[in-house]
């Protein structure tokens, strides 16, 4: 098999951003992809329970058309997502702590004019927003 191009897609439903490489376990997923999802805030999405939700419990393009043109970055060592705006606004905060989150949410409260619940990344072992319908699952993998 032959990978002529390879992304990750750190946010559900945001664009994805390409990778050089990744190491994956079998039966894994590539580290990081797809680690975040925007969940609407009225969801009942709990991070300390996390079961699954359908597709229409997060915030993606189908919902609002404005969260496409909104681009992502994660970089792992550090824990920082910064998405960025066509506009050129953009925020970047530590997405693993909470003030990180806070940060992140009134910046997408203000560019979708909503209020979606923040982000709410579990540390690795970490769950996973997967497929259509958004299957939850348990990965590790090293950082």
């Amino acid at each position: 098999m032959r990978i002529e191009y390879l992304y990750r897609y750190p946010v559900k439903g945001l664009t994805a951003e390409a990778l050089e490489s990744a190491e994956v376990e079998a039966g894994g997923c590539i580290p990081w992809d797809r680690a975040f999802a925007l969940a609407q805030g009225d969801s009942g999405f709990d991070p300390k329970a996390p079961v699954w939700l359908q597709k229409n419990n997060f915030m993606c393009g189908a919902r609002n058309a404005k969260v496409a043109a909104l681009a992502s970055v994660f970089e792992p060592r550090d824990g920082t997502l910064t998405i960025r705006a066509p506009d050129g606004s953009f925020v970047s905060a530590n997405a693993l702590t909470q003030s990180g989150r806070t940060k992140i949410t009134e910046f997408l409260i203000a560019y979708l004019a909503t209020k979606p619940a923040p982000p709410r990344p579990p540390p690795p072992p970490s769950t996973t927003f997967l497929g259509t319908r958004f299957a939850i699952s348990a990965r590790r993998w090293s950082v």
